[in-house]
C-alpha cells in the first residue's frame, strides 16, 4: 500500500494517468476510467473585470502531451530527468520549454527545477 501525498503516491498517480492517456486499453469499463469534458461559459464584462487580476505564473509545472509514438514535455525552468523517482536528477541538455521524448527511450522520471 502506498501512502497518499508522498513521492511514491504522487508517482503512482502520474503513472496511472499516463497509462490512461498513452496506453492502448479498451474503454469498455466506464467505472475504471476517467473522461475529460469541457464546459464553456461566456463571461460577462463585469466578470472579466473582476477576475482580470487573478492568477499568477505557473511555477515549475510539467505538462505531458502525446506526440505520434512518443511524448512532448512542456515545462518552465530547467528540465531534469532520472531513472528512479529518488534520483539522482540530471539536467536534460538542450531542453527549453518543450522536450520531445521518443517512446523507445524507456522509463524515465522528469521534473522542472529552477
Amino acid at each position: 500500500m502506498v501512502e497518499t501525498n508522498t513521492p511514491a503516491g504522487n508517482s503512482r498517480g502520474y503513472a496511472l494517468g499516463a497509462n490512461r492517456i498513452f496506453g492502448n486499453i479498451e474503454l469498455t469499463n466506464t467505472f475504471s476510467h476517467t473522461y475529460n469534458a469541457e464546459l464553456v461559459k461566456q463571461l460577462s464584462s463585469a466578470m472579466q473585470t473582476k477576475i482580470a487580476g487573478y492568477g499568477g505564473p505557473l511555477g515549475h509545472r510539467v505538462a505531458i502531451d502525446r506526440d505520434g509514438t512518443g511524448a512532448v514535455i512542456g515545462f518552465m525552468g530547467k528540465l531534469q530527468s532520472a531513472d528512479a523517482i529518488l534520483g539522482p536528477w540530471n539536467e536534460v541538455p538542450g531542453a527549453t520549454k518543450q522536450y520531445a521524448v521518443p517512446a523507445s527511450s524507456g522509463a524515465k522520471f522528469y521534473r522542472a527545477a529552477e
